[in-house]
């Protein structure tokens, strides 16, 4: 039968949770990394891609389809012989400017960032990005001045909480942090902000700027995100690495040589650099004297990308296949308002942009060994030699359209 009785009031007591700090937060974060990370092999399938970015424009745009084999977070990315990358398409996009020079210098030891010299050992774009992702290499070494993150971050930077934002209902911290002013110095500053789940302290998001400050310029920035897949592991979802670079006066636009070419009445001026076409609009942008004498110039010719032809009226070339002209002493060429492609001009003594390595996941095999019938990278060549694999990538977007930025973006 149905009967109230009256209970005695029950009291909970609890102690209030004593909150964690921002460096705590980041602290515990690292140090749980192996736990919300994979141990075991995986592999993802992206879409990658690298170029520079000069005077406002795009240049040298290569993009392709990689797959990455990984053996866990437990093994070095680069040294373990396991953990390769397959390319199952790369290509140079001709929507964008080509400039071999340019990329030539960039790609090897002519490069420079204004820390020193930087990659001048390793030619694969794809091992740089791959060697400056701190979270995978967390236990190895990265990049000042995070060096080893779990060794070398949090007591190198300062760190402030702002609070709890939401990534798919998902709780995040969001910490901002800077370098110490004893550890840069006055020439360098650095900042960033880390995205750490506060349910498990997975890191969602990492960015980071690298400035030298006399002058104020960007040295690198990096953005990172890691998304958690089925298995509650967390993933790399892109990874987006971009350095100032500069090349030395060695590489600028000059003159490689220049003679009489007496068979076609013309004398030829041969560059180190692919010529703008407004350059040759006017003929008096070269002066060309024959043993003090001005010759009269008729037009100017591009017959090649770095080849200009000047070009005579008759009696000229008469009068210089009577002459000696074949010795090249006998002349004196100057030029004016003369550039190349990319618009630098002959008198400037460096070229200066900014180097983009991208790479985009589009899939996630949370369960995936190498497989012994690929062709895969070597970690060191340039992906321009690398062996591509007859693999169907139909179902992988190229996403090559870019937004025009300008460089204030990275103050």
């Amino acid at each position: 039968m149905p009967k109230t009785e009256s209970l005695n009031e029950v009291v909970i007591n609890a102690k209030e949770k004593k909150k964690l700090s921002a460096w705590q937060i980041v602290k515990k974060a690292i140090t749980l990394i192996e736990d919300n990370h994979p141990i075991k092999p995986f592999s993802y399938i992206g879409y990658y891609r690298d170029y520079q970015f000069v005077d406002e424009e795009y240049v040298n745009l290569n993009e392709g389809i990689v797959e990455v084999f990984d053996q866990g977070f437990r093994t070095h990315k680069i040294s373990d012989p396991l953990n390769n990358t397959a390319l199952y398409s790369y290509k140079l996009n001709p929507n964008y400017i080509q400039d071999t020079l340019l990329s030539n210098a960039v790609y090897n030891t002519s490069k420079q960032i204004r820390a020193g010299k930087m990659g001048s050992s390793i030619n694969n774009e794809l091992t740089l990005l791959d060697i400056h992702n701190p979270i995978r290499n967390f236990n190895t070494g990265s990049f000042s001045f995070v060096y080893i993150l779990e060794k070398d971050f949090v007591k190198n930077h300062k760190f402030y909480n702002q609070g709890i934002v939401f990534l798919d209902d998902e709780e995040l911290y969001k910490i901002q942090f800077s370098s110490k002013q004893n550890l840069a110095g006055n020439n360098y500053t650095a900042n960033g902000t880390i995205y750490v789940a506060k349910d498990d302290f997975s890191i969602h998001r990492f960015n980071y700027k690298l400035f030298s400050n006399r002058p104020r310029k960007l040295v690198f920035n990096i953005n990172i995100e890691y998304k958690r897949q089925a298995n509650n592991k967390m993933y790399l979802n892109y990874i987006t690495f971009n350095n100032n670079f500069f090349i030395t006066e060695n590489d600028a636009l000059k003159i490689e040589s220049s003679f009489y070419d007496k068979n076609r009445g013309s004398f030829i001026i041969k560059f180190n650099r692919a010529i703008a076409k407004e350059s040759l609009e006017k003929s008096n942008n070269v002066k060309l004297a024959f043993n003090d004498k001005n010759l009269s110039i008729h037009r100017l010719n591009l017959t090649s990308p770095k080849t200009v032809e000047v070009k005579f009226k008759n009696q000229i070339s008469d009068f210089l296949n009577n002459q000696n002209a074949v010795d090249r002493a006998f002349f004196d060429l100057k030029l004016k308002n003369f550039e190349d492609i990319l618009g630098f001009t002959m008198g400037k003594s460096k070229i200066e942009g900014y180097q983009f390595r991208e790479l985009f996941v589009q899939r996630v095999f949370v369960d995936r060994k190498s497989p012994g019938n690929l062709n895969y990278l070597n970690k060191g060549k340039s992906l321009r030699h690398a062996p591509l694999n007859a693999v169907d990538i139909n179902d992988y977007w190229l996403n090559s359209p870019l937004k025009q930025i300008k460089e204030s973006k990275f103050d």
